[in-house]
């Protein structure tokens, strides 16, 4: 019983970081991921990964560096095929960038997960979805060079 609710202390304290929820949000996909066993087992991998922190020091630096060096990325010399998928109510990366991107990025698509967070393409209950999304995309570029 201890064990599930530090499980479910770690998802909610995740989805403080990782979203703009609201609090009957947060609590559906609390419920979600911890009742549907195979997103239970990917959260739990994800957080494996994830932690001890110190070892994710060195590549967090790096992505702070590329954040701020991408502030000025011309965007709009971009010439391959591009989809920019983003969540609306994304928590760790605005979803003003992805608008920006999208709009930036000559013939860009985009597909956004309409109230989903940072986490919403592995551990939405629309993830298939927006995955089989990506995959027709991959699939409808992939001999495009």
């Amino acid at each position: 019983m201890t064990a599930q609710i530090s499980l479910q202390s770690v998802v909610a304290g995740t989805l403080d970081e990782t979203a703009h929820f609201s609090s009957e949000q947060k609590a559906q996909r609390v419920s979600y991921i911890m009742q549907t066993p195979h997103m239970r087992q990917l959260f739990e991998a994800f957080f494996n990964t994830t932690f001890p922190y110190e070892q994710r020091t060195v590549g967090t630096n790096n992505d702070a560096a590329q954040s701020l060096a991408m502030q000025s990325f011309p965007f709009e010399k971009i010439t391959i095929p591009s989809l920019i998928v983003h969540g609306t109510l994304d928590g760790d990366v605005p979803f003003a960038d992805g608008v920006y991107a999208a709009s930036h990025i000559p013939g860009a698509q985009h597909y956004w997960m309409v109230n989903e967070d940072h986490l919403g393409f592995w551990l939405s209950p629309d993830a298939a979805q927006t995955q089989q999304v990506v995959t027709t995309f991959f699939q409808q570029h992939a001999s495009q060079k």
